[in-house]
């Protein structure tokens, strides 16, 4: 593990950009900070982003005008990353499966995947000494906020 200075606004930029390009013409908006560095792995931070906005993409398909919002914060020595869209969403009671390997929520809905993605993303979290959660309303809104110490370390894989 590598910690180093890493501009999340770029990282996000690139990401999109990377998304963008498989859909050309879809309508989206981008809400994002113009930048906003902070200590981390810059190789396992692309892991997290691109794992959550490729959910965001994904899960706003179907939507006339895709929304992405993240947020970022600092306060009291605790970074604060918050990625919010407006897809499908989950119901909140299935919120406790969300970072099992391999569980899907929407398997039969017409969203490619094998469920490793926000499992993986909790692990990186995890490895930056942070932690993950989700809130969803379904049809309208899905948050997940990641909190990690200002001063991120890297920690042991579980």
């Amino acid at each position: 593990m590598h910690l180093e200075s890493v501009d999340l606004a770029l990282l996000i930029e690139e990401i999109v950009l990377e998304l963008r390009a498989l859909e050309p013409h879809r309508l989206f908006t981008l809400d994002k900070p113009d930048r906003f560095e902070i200590v981390g792995d810059r190789r396992l931070l692309r892991i997290l982003l691109s794992n959550l906005l490729g959910n965001a993409w994904k899960y706003t398909r179907k939507c006339k005008l895709s929304k992405l919002a993240v947020q970022c914060e600092r306060k009291d020595g605790q970074v604060s990353i918050s990625i919010e869209d407006n897809g499908v969403g989950f119901d909140m009671q299935d919120a406790h499966k969300l970072f099992q390997p391999f569980t899907r929520l929407h398997r039969d809905q017409g969203y490619p995947g094998i469920g490793v993605g926000l499992a993986t993303t909790r692990r990186v979290v995890n490895r930056h000494g942070g932690s993950i959660r989700a809130k969803s309303r379904p049809g309208e809104l899905t948050q997940f906020v990641i909190t990690l110490p200002e001063q991120s370390v890297i920690l042991p894989d579980e």
